[in-house]
């Protein structure tokens, strides 16, 4: 049975402020009665795009790399609701994150509503002092044009400052707009 929520953890470290933010998020998926899958992408090995082509020309479904991402495609296209948790590095989400995304063009040329009307968000942390010192806004406008290109039902964004390991926990906002988040994703 495919997870109701998908949660992407696009965090290279395990026990960091994006790991606390997306526990916190699966408590709050747990408390709703939801079921959730958590994907930490620093443990799969994803290779960039190769612009191949084989996609879109439908001679290998979704890629024609046999890497880690091939079993998160039927993960993506069967869950109800998607988010995404990460940290801001130098000015926009991880790279690990922005390799899973540029991977979707494979299940896009497949069924191009693939995420159309299904509740996203997105979780990001930073060490900076706000969203547009941080960078984290770049992150929200790639966020924003994306789901709205797929068509997606944009819940919201839950961000705020939390530098060294622990930080989030001493955040409250930040704490309260993640749990906000994740409830806004268990509703229809």
């Amino acid at each position: 049975m495919a997870a109701e929520i998908l949660v992407i953890n696009g965090s290279p470290r395990p026990e960091g402020n994006s790991a606390r933010l997306a526990a916190l998020c699966a408590d709050t998926f747990k408390q709703r009665g939801a079921s959730w899958e958590q994907v930490d992408l620093r443990r799969l090995k994803i290779s960039p795009c190769k612009a191949c082509g084989q996609c879109r020309d439908r001679k290998a479904k979704y890629c024609a790399q046999k890497d880690d991402m091939a079993p998160l495609y039927d993960k993506i296209a069967q869950c109800r609701a998607l988010l995404f948790v990460t940290p801001i590095y130098f000015f926009n989400y991880t790279a690990q994150l922005k390799t899973f995304i540029d991977r979707l063009y494979g299940i896009w040329n497949w069924d191009r509503d693939f995420l159309a009307g299904k509740p996203t968000g997105a979780v990001l942390v930073y060490a900076d002092a706000n969203l547009y010192e941080s960078g984290g806004i770049n992150a929200v406008s790639a966020f924003e044009h994306m789901f709205r290109y797929l068509k997606a039902d944009l819940r919201g964004f839950a961000y705020g400052t939390a530098g060294d390991i622990g930080d989030a926990e001493k955040n409250p906002d930040l704490l309260d707009r993640t749990r906000d988040l994740a409830e806004a994703l268990t509703v229809g």
